[in-house]
């Protein structure tokens, strides 16, 4: 009788056993495996839902969803969004300055008084156009910058007029990034004045 007892006791533990190896089991949505899916970790209602995306942006497709985000080049992953990254230096071209993202800023200033209309900077020469805003008629004495020659023939300029100074330039850089100083006379008071800009841009080549 005991053995029979014994026996039915290892018989059902065996059952017991194998139903429970066997018992089918659920995959949470954190990865997790459970035999019930009430015993799945609680999650935040907000990311409990997988946002899909597709943003199409200069013929590239970014596919986001919550958790994993996938940037196609030349895009980066910046936190839960993507941005662009075209010289691939794991930077956003919207946070680097323009030198840094290889962008020159096209620029031909002066001080107030003074406008630069156009210019043309190469490796032997700059051609700049200049128009006289003072209000008054001057005389110009010079016209020097950076790595190019002096222009110092005396030229009237009325107001409102325009000239283009001629320099010739030994330049040997990509990019050409100069101070501009033009000197001139007020012949009204005899006063002279030097009025200082700022080019720069990249060098153009010669035809």
């Amino acid at each position: 009788m005991k053995k029979e007892l014994f026996f039915g006791l290892v018989v059902c533990t065996l059952i017991f056993i194998v139903s429970c190896t066997q018992q089918q089991k659920f995959v949470c949505p954190d990865g997790s495996k459970v035999i019930d899916t009430s015993f799945c970790p609680k999650v935040d209602s907000k990311k409990e839902t997988i946002i899909k995306e597709t943003i199409i942006q200069s013929g590239e497709v970014q596919t986001k969803t919550d958790g994993n985000i996938v940037c196609n080049k030349p895009y980066i992953r910046v936190g839960t969004s993507c941005c662009l990254d075209q010289n691939e230096n794991k930077i956003c071209d919207k946070d680097e300055s323009p030198q840094a993202s290889g962008a020159i800023p096209y620029e031909c200033t002066f001080q107030s008084g003074l406008a630069c209309l156009d210019f043309k900077i190469t490796a032997t020469s700059l051609d700049l156009i200049i128009q006289n805003s003072l209000g008054y008629d001057i005389i110009i004495e010079s016209v020097e910058a950076q790595q190019c020659s002096t222009q110092n023939t005396r030229i009237s300029l009325r107001n409102g007029e325009r000239i283009t100074s001629y320099l010739e330039c030994r330049i040997t850089s990509a990019i050409y990034d100069a101070d501009v100083n033009i000197i001139y006379t007020n012949p009204e008071t005899g006063l002279q004045h030097k009025n200082q800009g700022h080019i720069n841009d990249k060098v153009e080549a010669t035809a």
